[in-house]
């Protein structure tokens, strides 16, 4: 049985560390996404709206694309 605990604790310890990395990890997104500038999620950030506050292109130069 003692056997069975090296693996548990190992796979706890490891699930700790990703689970602290992804903390940082979205954290870090988190504060990309502020940026208009960058697009750091398909979507452009977590609420999925999908909309760019940047204005070089608009309605009316758009026809020039």
């Amino acid at each position: 049985m003692a056997m069975l605990k090296k693996p548990a604790l190992l796979l706890s310890a490891f699930a700790t560390v990703v689970s602290a990395g992804q903390v940082f990890a979205n954290a870090e997104l988190l504060k990309l996404q502020e940026d208009p500038n960058l697009w750091v999620m398909p979507n452009g950030n977590y609420s999925s709206t999908r909309y760019s506050a940047l204005d070089q292109i608009n309605t009316s130069n758009a026809k020039d694309l």
